[in-house]
């Protein structure tokens, strides 16, 4: 298996568990914190500020690969 679809593999993996992870936190928030019959739902606001969340910490991962890359360049 070449680097790529190590870090493919990984990524997926990876992103899969954080995923599974928030929903079952945001489930269990909602659970404790909505009253019976009551709906909870995303506002569009809500999901413009997760959206920028997740965008910034794509560009912190995408970053930390280039340094990475550099350093092993030497």
């Amino acid at each position: 298996m070449n680097n790529k679809s190590r870090v493919y593999l990984y990524g997926g993996f990876l992103g899969l568990g954080v995923g599974l992870l928030a929903a079952h936190l945001y489930g269990r928030s909602i659970q404790e914190n909505v009253k019976e019959g009551e709906e909870k739902s995303l506002t569009v606001n809500d999901m413009i500020k997760l959206g920028m969340l997740i965008l910034s910490i794509v560009r912190q991962v995408a970053d930390f690969g280039a340094t990475a890359g550099k350093k092993s360049d030497k």
